[in-house]
């Protein structure tokens, strides 16, 4: 019986690791979970700058995983109720840790832990999945920075360090090293030290790659006993590819 158990949780957790791989899904989730309440389809598509009937299939494959529930509300108004969807108490948690203090940082906890615990992820698939988180970020920040680009964002470093503050690392950024002086992954590198470093070190990779560099030109180093844990991304050539 324990083993039929351990392979319907397994079949779970990649359920949930499904849902939340398409990067839709991802924004709607952290979108919903990050306002506090509940929203409507309307709602999540104008503050995605999608049509509702590209967000509608996303919410209700967000509801069959478990991670949302659908609230009818009327309001009190005369006509049809107001289909809204909220984040289900029942979901996997999004508040991880004393240290973790962004939605995207915290949903990153809680899939690590849960491949770490229940399909005993290698540090590899760890960094795979890093890799795919950091450039989600990157195209995101892409496409809502507009035409002002901050001076850090001019350099992979710089995007780094960026990406870094709004994740919570407390980072500190000294020409081409970024330095993480905080890790919202702790709750993870407690029990899990190699999958928590493989994942991070994937972070700055992706984002890194978005900008055209390649895996060995970011340099990451792991905490030690007195230093913070850091990457060195050197500045690339003008024209080079």
């Amino acid at each position: 019986m324990a083993s039929i158990t351990s392979e319907q949780d397994r079949a779970r957790t990649l359920e949930l690791l499904r849902a939340l791989a398409d990067e839709t899904r991802f924004k709607i989730l952290s979108l919903i979970a990050g306002s506090g309440g509940a929203m409507s389809a309307q709602q999540v598509a104008e503050s995605l700058r999608l049509h509702p009937n590209t967000i509608r299939p996303h919410l209700e494959r967000l509801r069959d995983t478990g991670f949302l529930d659908l609230v009818v509300s009327s309001d009190g108004r005369v006509g049809r109720p107001q289909h809204l969807y909220q984040v289900s108490p029942d979901a996997p948690r999004f508040g991880v840790g004393e240290v973790v203090h962004d939605e995207a940082a915290s949903i990153m906890v809680e899939t690590l832990t849960m491949l770490a615990e229940r399909i005993e992820t290698d540090p590899d698939q760890a960094a795979e999945l890093g890799r795919a988180w950091g450039r989600r970020l990157e195209r995101d920040a892409e496409a809502t920075r507009g035409a002002g680009v901050a001076p850090s964002r001019q350099s992979a470093a710089g995007a780094v360090y960026e990406e870094s503050v709004r994740l919570g690392f407390q980072p500190t950024l000294d020409g081409s090293e970024v330095f993480f002086n905080t890790c919202p992954f702790r709750p993870v590198v407690e029990k899990y030290p190699e999958i928590a470093c493989a994942a991070h070190r994937g972070i700055c990779e992706g984002i890194a790659g978005i900008l055209g560099h390649s895996g060995d030109d970011a340099e990451f180093h792991r905490r030690g006993s007195e230093e913070p844990c850091s990457v060195m991304i050197p500045t690339r050539e003008s024209g080079a590819s």
